[in-house]
Protein backbone atom coordinates (compact mmCIF):
# COMPACT_ATOMS: atom_id res chain seq x y z
CA UNK A 1 0.00 0.00 0.00
CA UNK A 2 1.46 3.32 -1.37
CA UNK A 3 0.74 6.52 0.80
CA UNK A 4 1.45 9.97 -0.27
CA UNK A 5 0.58 13.58 1.41
CA UNK A 6 -1.48 15.36 -1.15
CA UNK A 7 -3.83 18.53 -1.10
CA UNK A 8 -7.43 17.11 -1.29
CA UNK A 9 -10.00 19.79 -2.72
CA UNK A 10 -13.50 19.59 -4.15
CA UNK A 11 -14.53 20.58 -7.39
CA UNK A 12 -16.24 24.19 -7.68
CA UNK A 13 -20.07 23.35 -8.06
CA UNK A 14 -20.91 24.14 -11.65
CA UNK A 15 -24.88 24.14 -10.59
CA UNK A 16 -26.67 26.52 -7.76
CA UNK A 17 -24.96 28.79 -6.03
CA UNK A 18 -24.60 29.99 -2.24
CA UNK A 19 -27.10 33.19 -3.37
CA UNK A 20 -30.09 30.79 -5.51
CA UNK A 21 -33.27 31.56 -3.67
CA UNK A 22 -31.88 32.84 -0.54
CA UNK A 23 -32.94 36.46 1.16
CA UNK A 24 -30.30 38.86 2.89
CA UNK A 25 -31.79 37.75 6.31
CA UNK A 26 -30.93 33.95 5.26
CA UNK A 27 -27.19 34.98 5.55
CA UNK A 28 -26.64 34.98 9.36
CA UNK A 29 -23.71 36.90 10.47
CA UNK A 30 -22.19 36.94 7.09
CA UNK A 31 -21.46 40.59 5.96
CA UNK A 32 -19.70 39.97 2.41
CA UNK A 33 -23.01 38.04 1.19
CA UNK A 34 -25.55 40.65 2.51
CA UNK A 35 -23.00 43.36 0.96
CA UNK A 36 -23.42 42.13 -1.91
CA UNK A 37 -27.43 41.23 -1.82
CA UNK A 38 -27.97 44.72 -1.26
CA UNK A 39 -25.56 45.86 -4.12
CA UNK A 40 -27.91 43.51 -6.49
CA UNK A 41 -24.78 41.19 -7.12
CA UNK A 42 -24.78 37.75 -7.99
CA UNK A 43 -21.62 35.64 -8.42
CA UNK A 44 -20.23 34.58 -11.84
CA UNK A 45 -20.09 31.16 -11.63
CA UNK A 46 -17.85 30.92 -14.79
CA UNK A 47 -14.95 33.36 -12.91
CA UNK A 48 -15.25 31.28 -9.50
CA UNK A 49 -14.83 28.18 -11.58
CA UNK A 50 -11.83 29.46 -13.40
CA UNK A 51 -10.39 30.58 -10.14
CA UNK A 52 -10.99 27.42 -8.19
CA UNK A 53 -9.07 25.34 -11.52
CA UNK A 54 -6.14 27.92 -11.24
CA UNK A 55 -5.52 26.66 -7.87
CA UNK A 56 -5.25 23.18 -9.01
CA UNK A 57 -3.58 23.87 -12.19
CA UNK A 58 -1.07 25.97 -9.79
CA UNK A 59 -0.25 22.39 -7.62
CA UNK A 60 0.53 20.73 -10.66
CA UNK A 61 2.87 23.22 -12.01
CA UNK A 62 4.55 22.97 -8.97
CA UNK A 63 4.64 19.38 -9.18
CA UNK A 64 2.35 19.32 -5.88
CA UNK A 65 0.26 15.97 -5.22
CA UNK A 66 -3.51 16.44 -5.29
CA UNK A 67 -6.85 14.76 -5.47
CA UNK A 68 -9.79 17.08 -6.56
CA UNK A 69 -13.19 15.42 -5.74
CA UNK A 70 -16.18 15.29 -7.19
CA UNK A 71 -19.05 17.73 -5.79
CA UNK A 72 -21.25 15.14 -4.01
CA UNK A 73 -25.31 14.90 -5.51
CA UNK A 74 -26.68 15.00 -2.01
CA UNK A 75 -24.85 18.09 -0.83
CA UNK A 76 -26.03 19.61 -4.12
CA UNK A 77 -29.89 18.88 -3.34
CA UNK A 78 -29.34 20.22 0.04
CA UNK A 79 -27.77 23.31 -0.98
CA UNK A 80 -24.70 22.09 1.03
CA UNK A 81 -22.37 24.37 -0.71
CA UNK A 82 -20.07 25.38 1.99
CA UNK A 83 -18.96 21.81 1.76
CA UNK A 84 -17.08 22.79 -1.29
CA UNK A 85 -14.25 23.95 2.16
CA UNK A 86 -12.58 20.31 2.49
CA UNK A 87 -10.95 22.68 5.63
CA UNK A 88 -13.62 22.78 7.82
CA UNK A 89 -14.63 19.45 7.52
CA UNK A 90 -12.00 18.27 10.39
CA UNK A 91 -8.38 18.38 11.68
CA UNK A 92 -5.57 16.67 9.75
CA UNK A 93 -3.70 14.66 12.00
CA UNK A 94 -0.13 13.23 11.83
CA UNK A 95 -0.21 9.19 11.32
CA UNK A 96 -4.06 9.62 12.17
CA UNK A 97 -5.71 10.90 10.12
CA UNK A 98 -8.45 13.52 9.90
CA UNK A 99 -10.35 14.02 13.46
CA UNK A 100 -13.96 14.97 12.06
CA UNK A 101 -15.45 18.50 12.79
CA UNK A 102 -18.43 18.72 15.29
CA UNK A 103 -20.02 21.40 13.87
CA UNK A 104 -21.60 24.01 16.63
CA UNK A 105 -24.11 25.05 13.84
CA UNK A 106 -26.06 21.43 13.03
CA UNK A 107 -26.81 22.96 9.32
CA UNK A 108 -23.50 21.47 8.89
CA UNK A 109 -22.64 18.90 10.47
CA UNK A 110 -24.56 16.85 7.20
CA UNK A 111 -21.20 17.85 5.32
CA UNK A 112 -19.25 15.39 7.69
CA UNK A 113 -22.57 12.65 7.01
CA UNK A 114 -21.57 12.81 3.36
CA UNK A 115 -17.68 13.61 2.94
CA UNK A 116 -16.89 10.93 5.31
CA UNK A 117 -16.75 8.29 2.95
CA UNK A 118 -15.18 10.06 0.13
CA UNK A 119 -12.45 10.48 2.70
CA UNK A 120 -12.55 6.78 3.88
CA UNK A 121 -12.55 5.96 -0.04
CA UNK A 122 -9.08 7.67 -0.34
CA UNK A 123 -7.69 5.98 2.64
CA UNK A 124 -7.92 8.19 5.38
CA UNK A 125 -8.74 6.89 8.24
CA UNK A 126 -11.51 9.13 10.39
CA UNK A 127 -12.09 9.94 13.85
CA UNK A 128 -14.61 11.35 16.17
CA UNK A 129 -14.99 13.48 19.04
CA UNK A 130 -16.23 11.54 21.92
CA UNK A 131 -17.68 14.71 23.55
CA UNK A 132 -21.35 15.61 22.11
CA UNK A 133 -21.36 18.90 23.73
CA UNK A 134 -18.05 19.77 21.90
CA UNK A 135 -18.33 22.18 19.29
CA UNK A 136 -14.99 22.16 16.90
CA UNK A 137 -14.43 23.13 13.25
CA UNK A 138 -11.36 22.49 11.19
CA UNK A 139 -11.57 26.35 9.61
CA UNK A 140 -11.58 27.62 12.97
CA UNK A 141 -8.10 25.98 13.98
CA UNK A 142 -5.01 26.20 12.80
CA UNK A 143 -2.12 23.65 14.57
CA UNK A 144 1.56 22.31 13.80
CA UNK A 145 1.49 18.79 13.67
CA UNK A 146 5.20 18.88 14.12
CA UNK A 147 5.55 21.06 17.09
CA UNK A 148 2.20 19.52 18.57
CA UNK A 149 0.20 23.07 18.74
CA UNK A 150 -2.61 24.39 17.95
CA UNK A 151 -4.54 27.46 18.02
CA UNK A 152 -8.63 27.43 18.74
CA UNK A 153 -10.76 30.16 17.77
CA UNK A 154 -13.56 30.11 20.86
CA UNK A 155 -16.09 32.81 19.93
CA UNK A 156 -17.97 31.83 16.79
CA UNK A 157 -17.48 28.49 15.54
CA UNK A 158 -15.45 26.59 18.66
CA UNK A 159 -16.91 26.40 22.21
CA UNK A 160 -14.30 25.20 24.89
CA UNK A 161 -15.53 21.52 25.32
CA UNK A 162 -14.44 21.42 21.65
CA UNK A 163 -10.60 22.64 22.14
CA UNK A 164 -10.47 20.67 25.64
CA UNK A 165 -12.02 17.61 23.65
CA UNK A 166 -9.18 18.17 20.76
CA UNK A 167 -6.06 18.72 23.22
CA UNK A 168 -7.24 15.67 25.21
CA UNK A 169 -7.16 13.74 22.36
CA UNK A 170 -4.30 14.36 20.04
CA UNK A 171 -2.24 15.93 22.82
CA UNK A 172 -1.12 18.87 21.46
CA UNK A 173 -0.83 22.30 23.48
CA UNK A 174 -3.41 25.23 22.23
CA UNK A 175 -4.47 28.14 23.13
CA UNK A 176 -7.64 29.99 21.94
CA UNK A 177 -7.45 32.90 20.31
CA UNK A 178 -10.35 35.56 20.92
CA UNK A 179 -10.61 37.69 17.37
CA UNK A 180 -14.97 37.76 17.18
CA UNK A 181 -13.78 36.45 13.40
CA UNK A 182 -15.95 34.15 11.41
CA UNK A 183 -12.83 31.57 11.04
CA UNK A 184 -9.66 32.42 12.42
CA UNK A 185 -7.88 30.87 9.49
CA UNK A 186 -9.33 34.22 7.71
CA UNK A 187 -6.65 36.12 9.89
CA UNK A 188 -3.93 34.26 11.11
CA UNK A 189 -1.65 31.67 9.86
CA UNK A 190 1.16 29.68 11.14
CA UNK A 191 3.36 29.23 8.06
CA UNK A 192 6.16 26.55 8.85
CA UNK A 193 10.37 26.54 7.91
CA UNK A 194 11.31 25.14 5.06
CA UNK A 195 14.79 24.87 5.44
CA UNK A 196 17.07 24.31 8.58
CA UNK A 197 16.46 27.48 10.60
CA UNK A 198 13.06 25.36 12.19
CA UNK A 199 11.63 28.55 13.09
CA UNK A 200 8.01 29.11 11.72
CA UNK A 201 6.08 32.50 11.29
CA UNK A 202 2.57 33.59 13.23
CA UNK A 203 0.93 35.49 10.91
CA UNK A 204 -2.01 37.64 12.10
CA UNK A 205 -3.88 40.94 11.21
CA UNK A 206 -3.09 44.02 13.30
CA UNK A 207 -6.11 44.54 15.57
CA UNK A 208 -8.21 41.19 15.19
CA UNK A 209 -6.85 39.28 18.35
CA UNK A 210 -8.38 40.28 21.65
CA UNK A 211 -5.61 38.19 23.78
CA UNK A 212 -2.25 38.50 21.27
CA UNK A 213 -0.26 38.79 23.91
CA UNK A 214 -0.65 35.79 25.55
CA UNK A 215 -0.84 34.38 21.51
CA UNK A 216 2.31 35.68 21.20
CA UNK A 217 3.80 34.26 24.28
CA UNK A 218 2.45 31.32 23.56
CA UNK A 219 4.14 30.88 19.48
CA UNK A 220 7.31 32.07 20.66
CA UNK A 221 7.69 29.08 22.90
CA UNK A 222 6.82 26.82 20.97
CA UNK A 223 9.38 28.08 17.95
CA UNK A 224 6.93 30.97 16.21
CA UNK A 225 8.21 34.34 14.93
CA UNK A 226 5.20 36.90 15.25
CA UNK A 227 4.24 38.99 12.44
CA UNK A 228 1.89 41.88 11.94
CA UNK A 229 0.14 42.77 8.80
CA UNK A 230 -1.28 45.72 8.68
CA UNK A 231 -4.86 46.19 9.71
CA UNK A 232 -5.32 47.58 6.11
CA UNK A 233 -4.65 44.21 4.61
CA UNK A 234 -8.00 42.79 5.96
CA UNK A 235 -10.22 45.33 3.79
CA UNK A 236 -10.61 45.01 0.14
CA UNK A 237 -12.96 46.39 -2.72
CA UNK A 238 -15.12 43.69 -4.32
CA UNK A 239 -13.69 43.36 -8.50
CA UNK A 240 -16.10 41.69 -10.89
CA UNK A 241 -14.01 41.03 -14.15
CA UNK A 242 -11.74 44.14 -13.56
CA UNK A 243 -14.90 46.36 -12.52
CA UNK A 244 -15.23 48.20 -9.42
CA UNK A 245 -18.39 47.48 -7.75
CA UNK A 246 -20.96 50.11 -6.51
CA UNK A 247 -23.64 49.88 -3.78
CA UNK A 248 -26.63 52.05 -4.28
CA UNK A 249 -25.02 55.06 -2.51
CA UNK A 250 -22.22 55.28 -4.52
CA UNK A 251 -19.47 54.17 -2.69
CA UNK A 252 -17.60 51.42 -3.41
CA UNK A 253 -18.50 47.92 -1.73
CA UNK A 254 -15.91 46.89 0.83
CA UNK A 255 -15.63 43.04 1.80
CA UNK A 256 -13.61 40.87 4.30
CA UNK A 257 -10.46 39.95 3.25
CA UNK A 258 -9.09 36.37 3.53
CA UNK A 259 -5.81 37.21 4.01
CA UNK A 260 -4.64 34.80 6.61
CA UNK A 261 -5.86 31.95 4.22
CA UNK A 262 -2.88 30.84 3.73
CA UNK A 263 -2.58 26.81 1.71
CA UNK A 264 0.89 25.76 2.63
CA UNK A 265 2.29 23.40 0.34
CA UNK A 266 6.32 22.37 1.42
CA UNK A 267 8.08 25.58 0.32
CA UNK A 268 5.04 27.16 -1.60
CA UNK A 269 2.29 29.44 0.18
CA UNK A 270 -0.76 30.17 -2.03
CA UNK A 271 -3.36 33.04 -0.82
CA UNK A 272 -5.79 35.04 -2.68
CA UNK A 273 -3.87 38.16 -2.26
CA UNK A 274 -0.77 39.76 -2.45
CA UNK A 275 0.41 40.81 0.48
CA UNK A 276 1.37 45.04 1.18
CA UNK A 277 3.06 44.96 5.00
CA UNK A 278 6.37 45.87 4.76
CA UNK A 279 8.91 43.01 5.16
CA UNK A 280 6.55 40.59 4.92
CA UNK A 281 7.98 38.76 1.81
CA UNK A 282 11.58 38.77 3.37
CA UNK A 283 10.42 36.99 6.59
CA UNK A 284 9.12 34.17 4.16
CA UNK A 285 12.57 33.97 2.39
CA UNK A 286 14.32 33.73 5.66
CA UNK A 287 12.49 30.53 6.43
CA UNK A 288 12.56 29.19 3.05
CA UNK A 289 9.05 30.10 1.85
CA UNK A 290 7.63 31.27 -1.90
CA UNK A 291 4.19 33.50 -1.89
CA UNK A 292 1.87 32.32 -5.04
CA UNK A 293 -1.28 34.60 -5.32
CA UNK A 294 -4.24 32.74 -6.38
CA UNK A 295 -7.54 34.55 -6.59
CA UNK A 296 -10.88 33.93 -5.23
CA UNK A 297 -13.11 36.58 -5.54
CA UNK A 298 -16.14 34.54 -5.93
CA UNK A 299 -15.47 32.30 -2.87
CA UNK A 300 -14.73 35.46 -0.73
CA UNK A 301 -17.73 37.27 -1.86
CA UNK A 302 -20.34 34.97 -1.55
CA UNK A 303 -18.92 32.13 0.51
CA UNK A 304 -16.46 33.71 2.67
CA UNK A 305 -13.48 31.54 1.90
CA UNK A 306 -10.00 31.18 0.48
CA UNK A 307 -7.33 29.02 -0.46
CA UNK A 308 -6.65 27.46 2.61
CA UNK A 309 -10.28 26.97 3.03
CA UNK A 310 -10.79 24.69 -0.42
CA UNK A 311 -7.48 22.48 0.64
CA UNK A 312 -7.03 20.14 3.23
CA UNK A 313 -3.23 18.41 3.26
CA UNK A 314 -3.63 15.25 4.37
CA UNK A 315 -1.62 11.54 3.36
CA UNK A 316 -4.28 9.69 0.95
CA UNK A 317 -3.21 6.06 -0.43
CA UNK A 318 -2.55 5.94 -4.06
CA UNK A 319 -3.95 2.67 -4.89
CA UNK A 320 -7.52 3.68 -3.32
CA UNK A 321 -7.38 7.35 -5.11
CA UNK A 322 -7.26 5.62 -8.69
CA UNK A 323 -10.23 3.47 -7.64
CA UNK A 324 -11.87 6.29 -6.39
CA UNK A 325 -11.11 7.90 -9.85
CA UNK A 326 -12.45 4.74 -11.91
CA UNK A 327 -15.93 5.16 -9.92
CA UNK A 328 -16.12 8.84 -10.44
CA UNK A 329 -15.83 9.84 -6.55
CA UNK A 330 -12.88 11.50 -7.81
CA UNK A 331 -12.62 14.02 -10.30
CA UNK A 332 -8.98 14.53 -11.07
CA UNK A 333 -5.72 13.27 -9.50
CA UNK A 334 -2.41 14.11 -9.73
CA UNK A 335 0.84 12.24 -8.22
CA UNK A 336 4.46 12.53 -9.32
CA UNK A 337 5.72 9.39 -11.37
CA UNK A 338 1.54 8.49 -11.64
CA UNK A 339 1.08 11.60 -14.04
CA UNK A 340 -2.46 13.51 -14.74
CA UNK A 341 -5.46 11.56 -14.49
CA UNK A 342 -8.69 14.06 -15.60
CA UNK A 343 -12.52 13.97 -16.38
CA UNK A 344 -12.00 17.29 -17.89
CA UNK A 345 -9.92 20.09 -19.63
CA UNK A 346 -10.19 22.59 -17.62
CA UNK A 347 -6.73 22.34 -16.19
CA UNK A 348 -3.86 21.36 -18.23
CA UNK A 349 -0.74 21.83 -16.83
CA UNK A 350 0.08 25.08 -18.75
CA UNK A 351 2.55 27.39 -16.59
CA UNK A 352 0.20 30.83 -17.24
CA UNK A 353 -0.37 31.01 -13.67
CA UNK A 354 0.49 33.78 -11.11
CA UNK A 355 4.39 34.21 -10.57
CA UNK A 356 5.89 33.52 -7.35
CA UNK A 357 6.80 36.39 -5.38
Amino acid sequence: MSRLEAVVLTEFPRGAWWMTGLRENQYHGDDNKRRCIRAGLTPDQDVGYAEHSNVVQQLLVLNKPFVVLRFPDQAAQLHLWDSLFNQDHGIVMNGYGILLSQFGEKRRQKEVEIFSPLYEGLGIPLHRLDCPEAALEGGDVIYDNKRKIFLAGIESRNNQRGIDAFSEFSGYAGIPIRSGSFHIDTITALLHSSNESGEGLFVYVQGTIQNIEDVERFVRQHGYKPFQLNASELGFIFRNNGTTLYGPDGKEIQGESMVGNFLQTNSHVLSPHKISTPGFYDELGEIGLTHIVTPQTQYIMFASGGNRCAGQVVTVDIDMVKSAFQSGIVKAFYFPGVGLHNKETSFSGQNNLSKPN
